[in-house]
């Protein structure tokens, strides 16, 4: 089954969470990797990838972050092995250092 190309995450107050504009930035970055107009992100740079976690203002819960960005992951990785070695030759930009912990 594909994952969702419009993902929508709980949100959160009052208690950790992951950084909303973070997390829809990187998202969107996933996104077009996943749909193939972008190699700018590996799987396992999504599966690395770490947000800041914020606190007492509004933010995504991070099991529904953690859990979309493991499928989006996986996905990935399996398109790439249907494509070949071609873009497992290729070298993509990291969008980030810090990584994804990917709790699940």
């Amino acid at each position: 089954m594909a994952v969702t190309r419009e993902p929508e995450f709980g949100t959160v107050r009052m208690r950790e969470g992951y950084d909303l504009d973070e997390v829809d930035d990187f998202v969107d970055v996933v996104i077009d990797a996943l749909e193939g107009t972008s190699d700018a992100v590996t799987p396992e740079q999504i599966e690395r990838y770490e947000f800041r976690v914020v606190r007492m203002k509004t933010s995504y819960v991070m099991e529904d972050v953690d859990r979309w960005l493991d499928a989006a992951a996986a996905e990935l990785r399996q398109a790439d092995r249907a494509r070949g070695p071609q873009r497992a030759g290729e070298s993509a930009q990291p969008v980030a250092t810090p990584a994804h912990a990917g709790s699940g």
